[in-house]
């Protein structure tokens, strides 16, 4: 009978890779989020850089015609 302890061990190591899934999950997060606020610090110390990104930011979601 040692198929119920092979199924056991089988949920607990996929029980254990969801749990790396989530953490791996949570790390991209918090990376993406890292990130984002480093690129908002770099956009917000240029202040020339900004109105021609929001402009462009703008014309790409087609609230501006810049033809």
């Amino acid at each position: 009978m040692n198929v119920p302890r092979k199924v056991d061990q089988l949920s607990v190591i996929s029980y254990q890779l969801s749990v790396i899934s989530y953490q791996l999950s949570v790390i991209s997060y918090q990376l993406s989020v890292e990130e984002g606020k480093r690129q908002w610090l770099d956009f917000a110390h240029q202040p020339g850089k900004r109105i021609s990104e929001i402009l462009h930011v703008c014309n790409w979601f087609g609230f501006l015609d810049m033809t």
